[in-house]
Formats: C-alpha cells, sequence, structure tokens
C-alpha cells in the first residue's frame, strides 16, 4: 500500500460485527494484511463513525500481515477533525496494527 498526497475528506464508517461486539474502524480508510504500507503527505479530514460499542481508527485503520519482516510508515501527514458522529470517545484518530515496524513521524493530530 503506497498512498502520497492523497486527501480523505468528509468518509464516514457504520461499523460492523466482530466476534460479538458492534465495532466500527476506518472511517476513510481501512486495509487488511498489509506488507508494506507508506503513507506520504496524506490529509484526513473530517472523517467519522457512527457511534457502536468499540471505536477506533477514526480517520484510518492499517492492519499488518502477520509477517516481522513488513513496515508501516505514516509521514507528513495531517489528521484534522476525525472523531464520531456523537458525543462517545473513541480509542484513535489511526489505528495500526502488527507485528512488524511501525512508524509516525513528522505527522499532526489536530
Amino acid at each position: 500500500l503506497y498512498l502520497f498526497s492523497s486527501n480523505f475528506i468528509g468518509n464516514w464508517s457504520t461499523g460492523g460485527r466482530d466476534s460479538h461486539q458492534l465495532v466500527a474502524n476506518g472511517g476513510a480508510l481501512r486495509c487488511d494484511g498489509i506488507k508494506l504500507g507508506h503513507l506520504c503527505g496524506c490529509y484526513f479530514r473530517e472523517n467519522f463513525i457512527k457511534p457502536v460499542e468499540r471505536m477506533k481508527g477514526t480517520a484510518a485503520t492499517l492492519y499488518g500481515a502477520q509477517e516481522p519482516e513488513g513496515d508501516i510508515l505514516v509521514e507528513h501527514c495531517r489528521f484534522h477533525l476525525n472523531g464520531t458522529t456523537g458525543s462517545r470517545e473513541t480509542e484513535c484518530v489511526l489505528n495500526l496494527v502488527g507485528n512488524m515496524n511501525i512508524a509516525v513521524r513528522d505527522t499532526i493530530f489536530d
């Protein structure tokens, strides 16, 4: 997955079932099984998640493959005004999961 200078504005997720809970993640972007991922210079603005039992990654959720050889890098990005459509709190704006090298640098969350 390689995304450069991409804009994600005004997207939202309604969620789905994960085991026995309603979950929502990745309001604008959700990717599973990533071996190599690089987001550079991307802008995430006003991406939302519908309030459900578990909420994480209101802007983006990236799941790495179960391989420790991979990398996920997020750099020079901005996450602005991402949240839920209700008053509930979310776990995170950017959700990165995996057994690999994961790095976030020079990125703004506001």
